[in-house]
């Protein structure tokens, strides 16, 4: 583990509602997402485990979910983009989910900028 992952890892751990609980940010699922305000885009899939209590409704959500998009998006931008037919994607998403099939979920698109996430959109 590099020193950034290391400090993604620490920031994630300190902004999550139960700090004090080992969290992991699970990449599950890459791929395309077409939304109807956003156009097309790469949507990222996260899951926490195990899922922090009062994690949607916490006040520091965005800031979590920013400081995912930045960590996962460089590598996962360009990976869809060679598996994909899309070459210019209109966003990135990040969908926190909480569980499976019948899991509640959030999410949030950002622009792409520099090959990583910009702002939300």
């Amino acid at each position: 583990m590099n020193s950034f992952q290391s400090a993604i890892i620490g920031f994630l751990a300190m902004m999550s509602p139960l700090h004090a609980q080992d969290v992991r940010w699970k990449l599950v699922d890459t791929g395309i997402l077409n939304h109807p305000s956003y156009g097309q885009g790469i949507e990222m899939r996260i899951k926490p485990e195990p899922f922090p209590e009062g994690l949607f409704d916490s006040d520091n959500l965005g800031d979590i979910m920013s400081s995912l998009c930045r960590y996962y998006a460089p590598s996962v931008i360009p990976y869809v983009q060679e598996q994909t037919a899309i070459e210019t994607p209109d966003f990135i998403a990040v969908r926190l989910i909480s569980g499976g099939g019948f899991g509640r979920y959030v999410l949030q698109a950002y622009e792409i900028a520099d090959g990583g996430c910009g702002d939300e959109l």
